[in-house]
């Protein structure tokens, strides 16, 4: 079973980065459709709930982030994740309150539509 599920894996894997596939139409095998893919790389900004506590304002960074990193899934579902990291935490306290933020960084593989 587990050889099974390791192949469908890797042939799911190697058919997301095929560039060209063979198409059928009503049954008749016909030329080769070539998908074309493009990278997209962006920036967001993540910052935790300020807090009194450092602690408590490193530990809402790292809520914010995995949140970020769970909906950043969930919303590319359908396109290749190729990285995507929440940053380096930086923390600044303005008057008795404490701020975690970093900037986050992806880069996804989409389909273009022709």
């Amino acid at each position: 079973m587990k050889k099974f599920l390791l192949t469908l894996i890797l042939l799911t894997t190697f058919t997301a980065f095929a560039e060209d596939v063979n198409v059928t139409v009503n049954g008749t095998p016909s030329t080769k459709a070539t998908k074309k893919y493009e990278i997209n790389e962006g920036t967001e900004d993540i910052a935790g709930d300020k807090s009194t506590l450092k602690k408590t304002s490193e530990q809402n960074w790292k809520k914010a982030c995995n949140d970020w990193r769970t909906d950043f899934k969930e919303t590319n579902k359908n396109n290749i994740i190729i990285s995507h990291s929440c940053g380096v935490m930086d923390c600044t306290k303005a008057g008795v309150e404490t701020t975690c933020f970093s900037k986050a960084k992806y880069k996804v593989k989409t389909l273009v539509e022709e």
